[in-house]
């Protein structure tokens, strides 16, 4: 990356040489070059700044993102981000949403005391809890964020859901979805296939979009890229689902199309709608309200295998 850099720059540089001289000639006074060309050194500085970090990982600075963006305008949490499109942009250090001043990978208590604004064990490796550049599960070691309602997150086992989409502990109306019905396939918006025993729930694509900088649902036809990096981060999230039938644990593996519903596959709804028998169809099962809870644990959902079914 870095050889690429250089190699443009010396480009541009001897190009904006060539044209002093062609302009004043062989003999032409080079101090001149500087006044005559500072869009093209200004274009060259922000240019050499940019640093490493990739689209939506935290940040402290524009000078840190490829995308030569930190900004909070987009990142759905009020977190500074290396963001892709954004305009108002950190020139300086500070960032991170109004944080601390710890740098990525100090030790850490609280998200309050990093810059990037996520004190998390989630890739420490030691079970250390560190200031974490791209971090989901923040919180730190002092409890974490507990403000639990709206959409900013949080919960006292210090778990933070993905972009602080929900928060931790949500109350919504539950509705039922199975393969084939209602435009449904038997593919999940994760990619994965599956039947009605699949011990799956959903929640609103709308909603995630959003957190992730998106006014439109991110679908793999629409932005493949941020579709993945949704994926990785939602599908095979455990939910535990309390409705009028019990408590039932879950993975998140899909998303719908509603605005404040979480979606049960069939056998699963018809559990937790507390019905006495297994539904045959969706038009079975009656209307449910639940109580629904991110445990902050993640299972692999690859090749349609789900950890729960019914």
């Amino acid at each position: 990356m870095w050889t690429l850099r250089i190699a443009l720059v010396c480009s541009v540089a001897i190009l904006a040489f060539a044209a002093v001289v062609q302009e004043k000639g062989p003999a032409a006074d080079l101090s001149g070059m500087v006044d005559a060309n500072q869009t093209v050194i200004a274009m060259l500085e922000r240019f050499m700044k940019r640093g490493g970090k990739r689209d939506w990982e935290f940040c402290s600075s524009s000078s840190e993102c490829n995308n030569g963006c930190c900004s909070s305008q987009y990142s759905g949490d009020g977190k500074t981000k290396c963001t892709p499109g954004g305009s108002n942009c950190v020139s300086g250090g500070g960032g991170g949403g109004g944080h601390g001043s710890k740098s990525d990978w100090s030790m850490c208590s609280s998200d309050s005391e990093c810059q990037n604004g996520c004190c998390s064990k989630q890739y420490s490796n030691d079970g250390q809890f560190k200031c974490t550049p791209g971090a989901s599960q923040c919180g730190g070691g002092g409890g974490g964020n507990n403000n639990g309602g709206g959409n900013n997150g949080g919960g006292s086992n210090g778990y933070t859901v993905p972009r602080n989409a929900w928060p931790t502990t949500f109350h919504m109306k539950g509705t039922p979805f199975a393969p084939y019905t209602g435009g449904e396939a038997d593919k999940t918006w994760c990619g994965e296939h599956f039947d009605v025993r699949a011990g799956i729930v959903s929640l609103p694509l709308a909603t995630w979009s959003k957190a992730y900088g998106s006014n439109s649902p991110v679908t793999y036809f629409s932005n493949p890229g941020l579709w993945q990096q949704m994926v990785n981060d939602i599908c095979g999230l455990e939910v535990i689902v309390t409705g009028p039938g019990g408590t039932y644990k879950a993975v998140i593996g899909d998303t719908n199309m509603w605005w404040t519903n979480l979606d049960h596959n069939l056998h699963l709804a018809g559990k937790v709608s507390g019905m006495s028998y297994v539904p045959s169809s969706m038009s079975q099962v009656p209307g449910f309200s639940i109580t629904g809870t991110f445990t902050g644990k993640k299972f692999s959902i690859k090749g349609g295998n789900y950890p729960y079914y019914y």
